[in-house]
């Protein structure tokens, strides 16, 4: 599991301030058991190869290929992976037995990124190996009665930013700047560029920190800081996930006041605090019990196929 805070980005957020008691670890800690409370909510945790909304990297995620019976059947073409946008495919192997398999050539294949699926051409299949002939599948005796597809593939958003203006956590020193997005993405094809007063600034004038999403100049800076970047998660998911600390936080403080579970209801004066109880499943409580964060989620929901 990825988490989607940092403890750093937690304290410059609005409920900040009620963390403050708690150090690096235990913000961990909280940002983890809330970030998979989200992944939860999302339906991540349900495929067999666990997704993140962040993205990642699968290797060998494994699905069955039919193998065509009769002569009037196509067989399988199409491989729907279980974590979606895909971005690209790096590897396709197909096994039919125990040390028998066939790479198909990753240029030979059709991905949709959005719709999650990957697809083989007729005649990639018929080209590639000794596996498969023209005129139809050739499999080994005693070879699997249905081969094995195992695609290797990276998956995620990719959302850039253009001349997002980043501002100083602190007022007193005006050398750290922070943008709205963490986790960026740094690699030969997403470059980060920063400008003051919309000059580029030097590289060599300040360091990048991609995870927290700062900027940290050697020296004051008065001019106005824009920054270019990628990143592969969407606002709405750290704000959820916020307000899930939120929530738990809050209980914690509630279980440590003596309103554990078995509380219904505790009245002092005209004053009376209720505790419902529920049964249902973990979406229903979600929403139940952090509805903005239910709401800023539900966009990010996966449906998944085999």
């Amino acid at each position: 599991m990825q988490p989607y805070l940092t403890p750093e980005r937690v304290r410059t957020m609005r409920a900040g301030s009620l963390f403050t008691a708690y150090s690096d670890l235990e913000l961990a800690d909280l940002i983890a058991d809330s970030s998979a409370i989200a992944d939860a909510y999302c339906n991540l945790a349900m495929t067999p190869e666990p997704g993140s909304l962040r993205g990642g990297t699968v290797v060998d995620e494994e699905h069955n290929w039919p193998y065509p019976h009769y002569v009037w059947e196509m067989g399988t073409k199409r491989i729907f992976t279980f974590n979606q946008p895909i971005r690209e495919v790096s590897s396709l192997k197909l096994l039919v037995a125990a040390g028998a398999s066939a790479s198909i050539p990753t240029n030979s294949l059709v991905i949709n990124h959005t719709e999650r699926w990957v697809e083989v051409t007729s005649l990639a299949i018929a080209s590639n190996s000794g596996l498969f002939g023209v005129t139809g599948w050739v499999v080994p005796i005693g070879g699997l009665a249905d081969p094995l597809a195992q695609i290797s593939y990276s998956y995620g958003r990719v959302i850039t930013e253009t001349l997002e203006r980043l501002y100083p956590i602190t007022n007193d020193e005006l050398r750290v700047f922070q943008a709205g997005n963490g986790f960026w993405i740094v690699d030969v094809d997403h470059e980060v560029t920063v400008t003051v007063d919309g000059t580029p600034a030097d590289p060599g004038d300040y360091t990048v920190d991609s995870d927290i999403g700062r900027v940290t100049f050697a020296a004051d800076t008065t001019g106005i800081v824009r920054a270019t970047y990628s990143h592969s998660l969407d606002r709405n998911v750290p704000s959820a996930v916020g307000l899930i600390m939120e929530h738990l936080h809050g209980a914690a403080k509630a279980r440590s006041r003596g309103l554990t579970g078995g509380v219904q209801r505790v009245k002092v004066g005209e004053i009376s605090i209720d505790r419902g109880m529920s049964t249902r499943d973990a979406a229903s409580l979600l929403e139940t019990a952090v509805p903005e964060a239910a709401l800023m989620l539900s966009g990010h929901k996966v449906m998944w196929m085999a």
